[in-house]
Formats: structure tokens, C-alpha cells, sequence
């Protein structure tokens, strides 16, 4: 990694991995732990990437490393970007993966890995837990919109390693929370500054717990946008955040968008004509991701070059209905080698 690829402010340290970088790093990282790593995600699959990482697990569990894996049901539902049980042949051969998926859960659960599948549908549950986080050894964290899949590795994504124990303590939390499905716990906030003006938040939403904290305060910044706003997602349908986003603009706030110019999901391929109508402002710039056959899954929002805000949300209608976690920093430098790392380096890659 480049030394320009780090930013420390105190006790905290920040890392911007984009793509294969966070791939490299996370297994590096992983490889290295001492006590216990804590794994959360919409998706687990044994794929090559889910076995690559099985495979750094295994060793790590016979070295005594807690491990604690959480995933949702939604591997029951999908596997590989398809849907299982349709009549195709791209269904079959998913249902192969499907099953290796869960043979390969059983194995992790026979040695010594703690695994635990959530939201059943079968218990009336139809929420889904989309949240992805990473803790390692009490003090690092990692924050993005990757799955553990190989067709979501080989998506344009990024994630941010975070080295502070106590925003690491206060996510281990969360993450228990999940765990133990504790709906009633009285949720705590995390909000702490850093230096000057800088700060940092933790923003979630989760109905079962009646937490909406990411959209209030995302609506609320990009009310008071004063000069810009980069925005980069593949599946804006959140419609509050659509309409702020056009009111942005007509105050003459300049807004970069960014989507996919292929999308996997068939409902935003046709959304296409809509967001050009819709974002058709003098102040608005659209830009369509398509490097090699690449899709965007980043989802990132930066803010008058000092608000950075991202995770797991899509800024999509599902986000109402998922359980979500998010990342907010208020910090200028950061801002910057955002944009310079992740926004202005995918315009080049897109067209306009």
C-alpha cells in the first residue's frame, strides 16, 4: 500500500482499500489475528472466495482464535447473484453452490467456529439483515459494502479500515446485539470527535429495534449542501433522498452522481431514462460506471468535501425494510482522499 493510502488523526487510523486492495489486506489481516474476529454479512459463500477465507479460519480456529460468523437467510434465497429454484440452468448450477454452502457452514460449526444463520422467513421474519462488518482482535474494523462471494469481490467496491478500540468495542455491541437478537436493547449512540471540527458517528437502521438514524441525519446534511456532492450507488430508489438531492441543485449545489452502466438487477436497467429526466439540471453531472464489465456496488456519499458517509445501505426503497449500518466522518482529508481515491478515479472510468 502507498503511504498516501493513510490518514491518522490521534489515536485513529484510516485506511481507504478499493477493490482488490481490501481483498488483499482483509486476508493479510485476518492471517495475522491474535484473539478473535467477529464476522457479519448478507451473504456467505463457498465459492472461491468464501473457501479461501474458510481456509484462513480453520487455522485461525485451531490456533484458539475466537470466531463468531453472522449471516442472514438470504443465502437460502439466493447464491451467486441468482435466484435459486427457478427452472434455468444458472438456477441448477447455483443449487449446486447453494448446497456447498452449507456443507461448508457445517464444517466451519465442527471446528470450533461459531456460525449463526438469521431472520428465517420461517419464523415469520422478514427482515433482512444487510449489514457488513469485519472486527479483529479489539481494535480493527472494517466498514464497506463488500459480501463474502466471488462475484461481489470481483464488483468495484471499497471498504475503510478503521484501527481504534473504541469504536471497535462499541460495534462488538452491535454485533452481539444481532447475535443474540436482543430487539429490546436500549440503543446507545456513538459519536465522538476527533480533532477540531472533525467527528466521527455510527448510524444504523433497524425497524425491529425502531432505529432510523442513517436517513434523518444523510436528509439533513444534504439539506444545508452548500458547494457539492458526490454521490455514488448501484441502486438509488430512495425517494426523500432523490427529491433532496434535485432541491440541492436548484440552490445551486453542484452534485456528481454516479451509477452503473450495467446493473444487475433489471428494475434499475430501466430506471435509466428516469434519472436522466428526473437529475436533467444544469447543476446535476450523471455518470455511468463501466469499466470492463465491472458493476459499481460502491455506495458512498460525500458531502461539501467534508461529510463522508457510507456502509451498507443503497441508498434504495429496500433500505426501509433491511437492518442497516453506516459510517459517518466529518473530516476535510479524509473527504479528499475519497474523492480522489474512489470518485475522481471512476469519472475517468465512466461515461457521461
Amino acid at each position: 500500500m502507498k503511504e498516501s493510502d493513510f490518514y491518522q488523526i490521534k489515536d485513529w487510523k484510516f485506511q481507504v482499500l478499493v477493490d482488490k486492495d481490501f481483498e488483499k489486506d482483509l486476508f493479510l489481516t485476518l492471517k495475522t489475528s491474535k484473539k478473535e474476529i467477529y464476522l457479519q454479512f448478507l451473504t456467505f459463500e463457498a465459492d472461491k472466495i468464501g473457501n479461501q477465507l474458510s481456509e484462513i479460519l480453520l487455522e485461525k480456529a485451531k490456533k484458539k482464535v475466537k470466531i463468531k460468523i453472522l449471516i442472514d437467510w438470504f443465502i437460502n434465497f439466493k447464491i451467486n447473484d441468482t435466484f435459486l429454484f427457478l427452472p434455468t440452468k444458472k438456477s441448477f448450477l447455483a443449487l449446486k453452490e447453494w448446497w456447498q454452502t452449507l456443507k461448508l457452514i457445517k464444517k466451519l460449526k465442527n471446528n470450533q467456529i461459531e456460525i449463526k444463520v438469521i431472520n428465517s422467513p420461517l419464523k415469520l421474519n422478514f427482515f433482512r439483515n444487510h449489514k457488513k462488518l469485519i472486527l479483529i482482535d479489539g481494535k480493527i474494523t472494517y466498514l464497506g459494502g463488500f459480501n463474502i462471494s466471488e462475484h461481489n469481490f470481483f464488483w468495484h467496491d471499497f471498504a475503510l479500515k478503521i484501527e481504534n478500540q473504541k469504536l471497535n468495542f462499541f460495534l462488538k455491541k452491535e454485533f452481539l446485539s444481532d447475535w443474540e437478537n436482543k430487539n429490546n436493547l436500549k440503543p446507545e449512540r456513538f459519536e465522538t470527535t476527533l480533532e477540531n471540527t472533525s467527528k466521527i458517528l455510527i448510524l444504523r437502521k433497524d425497524k425491529k429495534r425502531s432505529l432510523n438514524e442513517i436517513y434523518p441525519y444523510l436528509l439533513e446534511r444534504i439539506k444545508t449542501a452548500k458547494n457539492s456532492i458526490y454521490l455514488e450507488t448501484p441502486y438509488l430508489s430512495q425517494i426523500p433522498l432523490i427529491f433532496e438531492l434535485k432541491k440541492a441543485a436548484q440552490r445551486k449545489v453542484k452534485i456528481k452522481i454516479i451509477l452503473p452502466q450495467k446493473n444487475n438487477l433489471l428494475i434499475y436497467r430501466l430506471l435509466k431514462p428516469f434519472y436522466r429526466a428526473f437529475f436533467n439540471h444544469p447543476n446535476i453531472e450523471i455518470f455511468w460506471y463501466k469499466k470492463t464489465s465491472q458493476m459499481t456496488h460502491l455506495k458512498c456519499i460525500i458531502i461539501d468535501e467534508k461529510i463522508s458517509i457510507f456502509g451498507s445501505p443503497n441508498f434504495n426503497v429496500f433500505d426501509n425494510f433491511f437492518q442497516e449500518l453506516a459510517i459517518a466522518i466529518e473530516d476535510k482529508n479524509l473527504a479528499k482522499i475519497l474523492i480522489e481515491k474512489i470518485f475522481k478515479n471512476d469519472i475517468r472510468n465512466s461515461s457521461r
